[in-house]
């Protein structure tokens, strides 16, 4: 029984540590100033992806003609008067002048595209998007990396 009351004792002493409590609101500061870097990280990182994009698909919109409308399964491009053949929500993206559209299926073996109205060297209105789903996963990929980071370095910091 002593040695249990030793250790009893011994830990409400810990509890009671100013060192104890310092530490652990420094790990908590610090958790939390990582969890908002982080989300600002993916946050502005996903904005400079659409951007990005949005800067593509201007200029490819830019480089097609009436005569040869290239659309592969990298990219589409289809006058106004032909978006009857693509799934609905691309009629969505034309009527709203642009914008990102997660489809209930694969099309063209992608769910997510980014899409605008731009013009072609006829200056002509065109509908012209761009799968994400590779630049999603290269955002996931970087989320999982900055959150593992995180926990280990939270981890260290707590051991230390």
């Amino acid at each position: 029984m002593s040695s249990v009351g030793s250790v009893a004792t011994g830990l409400r002493w810990l509890l009671r540590s100013s060192t104890l409590r310092l530490t652990g609101l420094l790990s908590l500061v610090f958790a939390v100033g990582m969890v908002i870097a982080i989300v600002l990280a993916m946050w502005f990182g996903r904005d400079a992806v659409l951007r990005r994009v949005d800067t593509t698909l201007v200029e490819l919109a830019a480089s097609v003609s009436d005569d040869d409308v290239p659309s592969g399964s990298s990219v589409l491009i289809r006058p106004l008067d032909e978006l009857r053949s693509l799934p609905a929500p691309f009629a969505e993206i034309a009527a709203r002048g642009g914008g990102t559209v997660t489809l209930d299926q694969d099309f063209r073996r992608s769910e997510t595209w980014r899409g605008m109205i731009a013009e072609d060297d006829d200056d002509e209105p065109i509908l012209i998007a761009l799968p994400l789903d590779d630049s999603e996963d290269a955002l996931d990929v970087l989320g999982g990396a900055l959150w593992t980071t995180a926990a280990v370095v939270l981890v260290l910091s707590l051991i230390h």
